[in-house]
């Protein structure tokens, strides 16, 4: 049986009015219904997923959230997995795309090679063949976007800073200093100490001082384990409290570094 880790709706709202954003990951999956220009988000739905994504999954999905069956303004996919590889564009040669994720560990067979851009980079990410095909029968007009493109459109700090993105035991690791992004990686981890171990790493790979600016996002408690021992390693954690989109008020059990985690991506796609 499949339940929502996180879910609202304001049933107030005509899903038909507005916009949609999917995540897609191998581990999880949500639907985002929001305005862009109002900057409001209206629902959100998330699954952990603890087999790849399907037509027969999506269907699950539908029938327990019949919305989703809606005509959107627009429909979105971001695609969280790791296989991909940004190339420049002065570099990219159309129709390279294979060769050049050859060389990228984790490319398998019986995936789709899909590609997104910012004005400097061609992201090239392969998606579950079985996964892009059911969503292109439900979403026959959408638009296909990585999550690192997205994090790329955003304007990297002068000054060293690194963010996490947390998500069912998968870590999003962003570093950005003087101007520019110095790392996009994604790491699957275990414990805490697996957390706390790719933090150092990042600042001691590009020199960064103990009291870098770190911030968190996603799926973190305040009060586990994981928070408290970052907390004790690292001088300057913050977790990500600043919003552009706004949220319902019954949403208030749901800390802002969760929610944020959906507005850094809302605002690239909007």
């Amino acid at each position: 049986m499949l339940h929502p880790v996180y879910f609202f709706k304001n049933n107030a709202i005509d899903p038909a009015t507005q916009h949609l954003l999917v995540q897609h990951h191998d581990s999880f999956c949500g639907f985002v219904l929001f305005d862009p220009q109002q900057q409001q988000v209206h629902g959100w739905v998330l699954y952990e997923l603890t087999a790849p994504l399907d037509e027969t999954m999506l269907s699950q999905f539908t029938e327990r959230q019949e919305w989703l069956r809606s005509s959107f303004r627009s429909v979105t996919i971001a695609d969280y997995n790791a296989v991909n590889t940004l190339v420049p564009k002065p570099l990219f040669v159309p129709g390279s795309e294979k060769q050049l994720l050859e060389v990228v560990p984790g490319l398998h067979h019986n995936h789709i090679l899909l590609e997104d851009a910012t004005a400097d980079v061609v992201n090239i990410f392969q998606v579950p063949a079985a996964a892009y095909t059911a969503f292109a029968r439900l979403f026959p007009a959408a638009k296909w976007k990585h999550h690192e493109t997205a994090v790329l459109q955003q304007l990297p700090t002068e000054e060293a800073k690194i963010n996490m993105e947390l998500w069912f035991h998968r870590m999003f690791l962003f570093a950005e200093q003087n101007g520019k992004w110095l790392l996009l990686q994604q790491r699957a981890y275990q414990t805490p100490e697996d957390v706390l171990y790719h933090v150092l790493n990042c600042k001691q790979q590009f020199g960064m001082r103990d009291e870098v600016m770190v911030t968190v996002t996603g799926m973190i408690e305040e009060q586990s384990a994981l928070y408290k021992l970052l907390h004790q390693y690292i001088l300057n954690l913050e977790p990500e409290q600043q919003l552009v989109y706004g949220f319902p008020p019954n949403t208030s059990d749901i800390p802002n570094h969760t929610k944020s985690s959906l507005d850094r991506i809302l605002t690239c796609v909007s």
